[in-house]
C-alpha cells in the first residue's frame, strides 16, 4: 500500500511493483506469500478493502498482509490512517473468515533505506541515473 495518487502514472508505478514482486515469488525467493497486490490508502483505486474482495472472491485467499511503502513508521498515515483501514477491511470481511494484519513499513529498517539512497546517488555520480538532475 502507497499513499496514492491523482497522477495516475504515478499509481502504474506501485502495479508494476507489484508485478516484479509476483516474478520473484514464482522464482521462489519468497516460498511462504502466494502473491503480491497493490492498493493506495487514498486518491486512486484500488483500495485495500477491493483488493481484499477480488483476491478472495477469485482465489480464496483467507491472509492478508499490507507493507505500507512510507520512508517514516511513524507518520500519521503509519500509525493511524492505514490501520484503520485494516481494521475497516477486517470489519467488512468478517464474516468471510478473512484477516488482514498490517506487516512491517518499508521504512523501518534505515540500513536499507540509507543503502538504496546511497547507491541512487551513486549512480548519478557515474553517469548512469536515468531521471535525475546531470
Amino acid at each position: 500500500m502507497d499513499h496514492g495518487s491523482g497522477r495516475m502514472e504515478s499509481n502504474e508505478r506501485l502495479k508494476i511493483v507489484a508485478e516484479k514482486v509476483n516474478e520473484r515469488i514464482k522464482q521462489g525467493q519468497l516460498s511462504s506469500y502466494l502473491g503480491c497486490s497493490h492498493c493506495h490508502m487514498e486518491l486512486s483505486p484500488p483500495t485495500l478493502s477491493s483488493v481484499v474482495k477480488d483476491v478472495h472472491d477469485s482465489k480464496g485467499v483467507k491472509e492478508f498482509l499490507v507493507h505500507p511503502l512510507f520512508i517514516s513508521p511513524l507518520g500519521k498515515h503509519v500509525k493511524v490512517d492505514i490501520p484503520e483501514i485494516v481494521r475497516t477491511t477486517n470489519e467488512e470481511m468478517k464474516g468471510e473468515g478473512v484477516s488482514v494484519e498490517m506487516g512491517k513499513v518499508f521504512g523501518d529498517d534505515l540500513d536499507k533505506l540509507v543503502d538504496g539512497i546511497l547507491s541512487v546517488v551513486k549512480e548519478e555520480e557515474d553517469g548512469e541515473g536515468g531521471e535525475g538532475p546531470g
